[in-house]
């Protein structure tokens, strides 16, 4: 039997009468804030949207919204018995705020951490941004009394959890009850070992940041195939870590270089299969770092089990063969096309 999904609440009010898409916005979602908008609703209506997942303890959200002013007064805060802490990333437009007489800005792609016992004013740009609320306990417990109302998280530490938190969003949708309560301690673990680190809560989290910073580590390797200056050493000073870190992640895959040389080749076999690549094949083996064709052609043969001349030769008859074939056929040339493209 197939588990159910996480319980998900979906706000959207483009489908609302103009007047009413502000009223209706404003009950959907400003639980914990006032909120006031620059636009003219009666008008011209505003149109946001919110997608809300219940993971365990955990509220997940993501907004798209346009320029709003949201307020927490300490009245509110301290009457509506919401007793958390709110994690805010920033993915597209501007947050800036006072909070408890500090200014702050957020920018796309960075973190901030909000405690909702405390007041705070603040104003969002047109903009996307995900959320969570995190129950108050466990980071107080981490922090032993440290105040974490308008802390910044930057640094390689923050980069880690911004990536991990852009992973859960895109995978929110396919969890699992079952699976809840295990996404549920990573996500807590990753939180508190980037807000509040310390040996124990690194410990407990290594699977998730070893995971995160692969993940990130392949990323710029594929973004990066055609550069001289990708070695081990770079890889490792752009992700802010040490080389003995970085050999660890690769070691499953035979090492960092034999990594990077298996995605060089698969770029070029992948370009060789692609009718509209005219590049000699020596070209192509200059262009992703090999220095020697005979080094290139070797490397190529032990991989796919045929000489990069083979390979084109026989991509091109495959492709004379299926001109003209069935429209099934047609998956088949996308899939094999969408190849690094």
């Amino acid at each position: 039997m197939t588990s159910s999904r996480l319980p998900v609440i979906a706000v959207d009010t483009a489908n609302l009468p103009l007047q009413d898409q502000f009223d209706a916005w404003r009950q959907a979602v400003g639980v914990t804030h006032e909120i006031t908008s620059k636009h003219a609703v009666e008008r011209d209506g505003l149109h946001a949207s919110s997608t809300v997942w219940r993971l365990g303890q955990l509220v997940v959200s993501y907004r798209n919204i346009p320029d709003l002013t949201f307020s927490r007064r300490l009245g509110r805060a301290s009457l509506d018995g919401y007793d958390h802490y709110s994690l805010i990333m920033m993915d597209r437009g501007t947050w800036t705020g006072d909070v408890s007489g500090r200014d702050i800005t957020i920018h796309p792609g960075e973190l901030c951490l909000f405690d909702l016992a405390r007041p705070e004013d603040n104003h969002v740009t047109d903009s996307s941004s995900l959320r969570i609320l995190v129950p108050r306990a466990p980071l107080d417990a981490a922090l032993g009394g440290r105040t974490l109302h308008g802390l910044p998280v930057r640094g390689g530490a923050g980069a880690l959890l911004v990536d991990y938190l852009r992973s859960l969003h895109h995978r929110l949708s396919e969890v699992t009850l079952d699976e809840a309560s295990h996404v549920e301690q990573a996500t807590q673990a990753m939180i508190m070992a980037c807000i509040a680190p310390s040996a124990e809560r690194a410990e407990i989290a290594a699977p998730v940041i070893d995971a995160t910073l692969l993940q990130r580590a392949r990323r710029l390797i594929d973004a990066n195939l055609t550069s001289r200056e990708l070695t081990p050493a770079a890889i490792a000073r752009t992700l802010g870590v040490s080389r003995s870190v970085l050999y660890r992640l690769f070691e499953p895959a035979g090492g960092v270089a034999a990594y990077v040389q298996s995605r060089r080749l698969a770029r070029i076999r992948a370009l060789l299969t692609d009718p509209r690549e005219r590049s000699r094949i020596s070209d192509l083996a200059f262009r992703h770092g090999f220095v020697s064709e005979a080094h290139f052609s070797n490397a190529f043969r032990r991989a796919f089990g045929l000489s990069p001349s083979e390979c084109r030769a026989l991509a091109a008859e495959e492709e004379r063969r299926r001109a003209g074939s069935e429209p099934g056929e047609l998956y088949h040339s996308w899939v094999r096309g969408s190849t690094f493209r």
